[in-house]
């Protein structure tokens, strides 16, 4: 049988773990180095793969293989089959009765492939999207007053990604502003790349906590709907609000993994309060919201607090920035 590195290998139960475990004991590496190694994250290799959360790759597998040069007849025994790598999310889409008849008109959508455009949406789309069964509609509502300019770079990120236009509506006596598209093929694609219907157990899908640089985008587009920048007279402080306890779990494994530890303020928030760590994840996962790029640039460059309400005064100095921002350290 021909095997394609993407292909997913479906181990009796305990014996993935074991594998891992043997590999790393093996070869003396820390997770982190193991993980650089096969280039994933230390959360997708030690959390992830490790506690069969997911399937390893036959890809992962023979590198792993190769770095502690142990016979891989070892470990193949203990292999039940191989599937293709999108075998789970096509038997999640059958279970989610996307079978249905429907009377939509048939919107053709393009299908990306994984790249960190894709994984900025996922990311999104976690923070403050929706995905419903009625009308096969995929919502994210941002703030109407503060997130115009935000709105216009998710709108465009949507038609990039898919080729079509999402409808901007303003909800009568809100301040909201919502992007939505009434797609069954959108709908179809997101449940396939792990992103599913209802507000329980989110999580980062596993396509991309399996890359470090997919989670970093992930991260920002959480950051960016889910995440704020604020001051207090002592400190600047950057925190995610994230109610979802395995998503939270993923974000702050995927921060600490960083170098930029942070804290469990509450059950739903993480917080970062050091400026360093702050100025650091600008750095390496940036931002594409606009109040975001204002509040830390005014606070790093001249120490002024920028309240939420005084945001569109400075939208005029800063609307010009190439989207995504990263803080150039030193500057």
């Amino acid at each position: 049988m021909k095997m394609c590195k993407t292909d997913r290998l479906i181990f009796k139960s305990g014996k993935q773990k074991i594998f891992i475990e043997d590999v790393k004991n093996q070869t003396g590496l820390s997770w982190k180095e193991l993980s650089s190694k096969i280039n994933k994250s230390e959360i997708a290799l030690r959390h992830e793969l490790r506690n069969e959360k997911y399937n390893i790759s036959y890809s992962d597998f023979m590198k792993l293989c190769d770095i502690c040069k142990c016979p891989k007849k070892l470990y193949t025994r203990y292999i039940l089959r191989i599937e293709d790598k999108n075998w789970g999310q096509k038997k999640g889409g059958r279970i989610g009765g996307l079978s249905k008849k429907h009377n939509m008109p048939r919107i053709i959508i393009n299908k990306p492939k994984h790249s960190e455009k894709l994984a900025e949406f996922v990311g999104i789309m976690l923070g403050d999207g929706s995905i419903s069964k009625t009308n096969y509609t995929i919502d994210i509502t941002l703030n109407r007053f503060i997130e115009k300019h935000y709105s216009k770079y998710v709108s465009n990120l949507i038609r990039e990604l898919f080729k079509i236009n999402p409808h901007i509506f303003y909800p009568r006596n809100k301040n909201t502003i919502q992007i939505r598209v009434n797609s069954l093929e959108l709908f179809n694609f997101l449940n396939e790349i792990g992103l599913v219907t209802g507000t329980k157990n989110k999580e980062i899908p596993s396509w991309i906590v399996e890359k470090r640089n997919l989670m970093m985008a992930a991260m920002r587009g959480l950051f960016d709907t889910d995440g704020s920048v604020y001051m207090t007279s002592k400190n600047c402080i950057m925190d995610y609000t994230i109610t979802h306890k395995i998503m939270r779990k993923q974000a702050y494994l995927f921060l600490k993994e960083l170098g930029v530890s942070p804290f469990i303020a509450c059950e739903r928030k993480i917080n970062l309060t050091s400026l360093w760590k702050i100025k650091m994840l600008f750095k390496i996962i940036g931002t594409s919201n606009l109040k975001n790029i204002i509040k830390f640039n005014e606070y790093v460059n001249s120490r002024k607090t920028v309240l939420t309400k005084d945001v569109n005064s400075f939208v005029k100095i800063y609307k010009y920035h190439k989207l995504p921002y990263y803080y150039k350290m030193g500057s």
